[in-house]
């Protein structure tokens, strides 16, 4: 039925100061007293991301029929947990180069 849906695209991203709307804050580097804090973050075209991410519970309509439940198959929090040391240090690295370099 919903095979030929297309999946959910996520956009993962960086910026300068807070994390833009709608988009989950996934970490922070540099400091807020000066202005150099850079934030990463992630973020969907809709909440189905979520879903896909954590599951959902079981749901049932008014009569008792059960619309079923998403199991959840984490895709995105696995990797950030593996890679984060590595995404931090290369960007703690790259930020004191270039303050150094300006």
């Amino acid at each position: 039925m919903n095979r030929n849906k297309p999946l959910v695209e996520i956009e993962i991203g960086w910026s300068w100061g807070q994390a833009p709307n709608g988009a989950m804050s996934l970490g922070t580097v540099g400091s807020t007293e000066r202005g150099l804090l850079i934030t990463i973050w992630a973020r969907g075209d809709d909440f189905s991301a979520a879903w896909f991410e954590f599951g959902t519970a079981p749901r049932q309509h008014k009569s008792g029929k059960s619309t079923g439940q998403i199991q959840a198959s984490p895709f995105f929090w696995p990797v950030w947990r593996a890679r984060r040391r590595r995404v931090k240090s290369r960007l703690t690295r790259n930020i004191n180069k270039a303050i150094k370099n300006a």
